[in-house]
């Protein structure tokens, strides 16, 4: 689907929601709990991504596809006009990227917009990035300009370049109590994730100061966890906690997660988000995260 080519104003990219429901709640699940958090945003024929990163061993990302939107605007021609010395990272497609404040970004909605329909425009490099809210109904109307960043060099993790060996599909809220009671353990540092072809299938462990805390999730056909489940080998992988609760928020609003691991102990958690209040539509938040140590079963 090509983009659309428009007269109206000047700038590169614009778009607009009836709501701004979906959006912020996307948003606030790459939110990682720390102030001047800075979002790359990817404009491109497909729609518009938000990538976040954590300490270069985590990254966080939430995808809008441009059905999503009532408008969805991006002029590929006036791209390289306005990109001044900043190479843009290219891809197979054509795309328009450029980096902001999340934490201020997200507080430009506030609490009174949450219902409010929701413009956001580009006008090129070292442009702000103009929001601008509006709520009929409650005579509510707020405009704010945030400015962008040069674009980070964002870590190139390739998932998809080392095979997947173990992929499940859970019920978020099975996953959630599991990680919760996991949590609670005193001193407890890292989450331990064992996957195997045979039983047991999937144990969730901790160590803390003076415990061992183990869980196994059962998929058996009396379960109602896990929904699918592909397992080629058996892997044993350790994933920091304060990266895993990084995912929280994600995981809070989730209804079902897609868990990954590729052969390089990387790991992907797929949370899907349903919104039934905009017409019923799905979103994902993505999360890939580092392995922190690392043992084989065999």
């Amino acid at each position: 689907m090509e983009c659309e080519e428009e007269d109206e104003g000047e700038g590169i990219f614009e778009c607009r929601l009836s709501t701004c429901h979906v959006l912020t709640t996307l948003l606030s699940c790459l939110l990682l709990d720390r102030k001047d958090q800075l979002a790359v945003f990817v404009a491109s024929s497909r729609g518009l991504k938000v990538i976040t990163e954590k300490s270069r061993v985590l990254q966080g990302k939430v995808f809008l596809g441009r059905d999503s939107f009532e408008k969805f605007l991006l002029r590929i021609d006036r791209i390289a006009e306005d990109d001044g010395d900043d190479e843009l990272h290219q891809s197979e497609e054509e795309c328009l990227e450029f980096a902001v404040n999340l934490s201020l970004l997200y507080e430009c909605f506030g609490e009174e917009a949450k219902n409010a329909q929701v413009k956001m425009s580009y006008a090129g490099y070292g442009r702000p990035l103009v929001l601008e809210l509006r709520n009929p109904s409650a005579n509510y109307s707020t405009s704010c300009q945030i400015q962008t960043t040069l674009v980070p060099d964002l870590c190139e993790f390739g998932f998809r370049s080392h095979e997947i060996l173990n992929r499940c599909i859970l019920k978020a809220r099975k996953f959630k109590e599991a990680l919760s009671d996991l949590d609670s353990v005193k001193g407890a540092t890292s989450l331990l994730i064992q996957v195997s072809p045979s039983a047991p299938h999937f144990v969730l462990s901790v160590s803390g100061d003076a415990i061992n805390y183990e869980i196994e999730l059962l998929k058996d056909s009396g379960s109602d966890v896990f929904t699918d489940f592909s397992s080629s080998c058996a892997q044993v992988a350790s994933y920091g906690l304060n990266l895993i609760r990084s995912c929280t928020k994600a995981l809070s609003r989730a209804e079902t997660v897609n868990l990954r691991i590729n052969a390089n102990r990387m790991l992907s958690l797929q949370f899907f988000l349903h919104f039934p209040s905009a017409a019923g539509s799905t979103h994902w938040v993505d999360f890939l995260i580092c392995s922190d140590c690392i043992d084989d079963q065999e």
